[in-house]
């Protein structure tokens, strides 16, 4: 059972739904206010729990927690009655990562909205290690990372992608 916190404010609604997961370092309390606003802008909002938050653990379990979500996907979507066509993928951070996972995945979502997280996990993983001096990832390890890294999909994007970062934002809406 994946614990979560939803909020769907009745006064004019969407059919869609946003999932959103929150970054490494917040909460799902400190995503209450923007899914506040974004429900009254007439969407059912959902924020799941993420596994093995902890800050104190981030190299051991950052990785982990990201597959893990992805893996759980079908189960949470089950569990919270969406249809996937009618629900976009928001994550910040590395809810971000989360969200790219997911929709890379399966682009039968209405779309995904990541701000500050990465769809490219290798790149992301090595650029992690190099700035931790960390030995770079074994054959194993790339592997895994591999079946999950959203840049190894071969997915034909239908459906609104937002990514916010920064100086280079990206968009694309077909």
């Amino acid at each position: 059972m994946i614990n979560f916190f939803e909020i769907n404010q009745i006064k004019y609604s969407s059919k869609e739904t946003i999932m959103m997961f929150h970054g490494w370092g917040s909460t799902i309390d400190s995503q209450i206010q923007l899914g506040n606003q974004l429900s009254e802008l007439g969407f059912k909002v959902v924020i799941p729990e993420i596994k093995y938050f902890d800050q104190k653990v981030l190299q051991t379990y950052f990785w982990k927690t990201i597959f893990e979500t992805i893996e759980e996907e079908d189960e949470l979507i089950d569990q919270l009655n969406l249809q996937k066509e009618n629900t976009i993928l928001l994550g910040s951070s590395m809810g971000g990562f989360i969200a790219s996972g997911m929709f890379f995945s399966n682009t039968n979502y209405a779309g995904l909205i990541n701000i500050n997280g990465s769809s490219s996990y290798i790149y992301s993983q090595k650029d992690f290690r190099k700035k931790d001096r960390r030995v770079p990832l074994n054959d194993k390890e790339l592997e895994t990372f591999v079946k999950y890294d959203p840049k190894f999909k071969n997915s034909s994007i239908r459906n609104p992608i937002l990514f916010l970062h920064g100086e280079l934002d990206f968009s694309y809406s077909n």
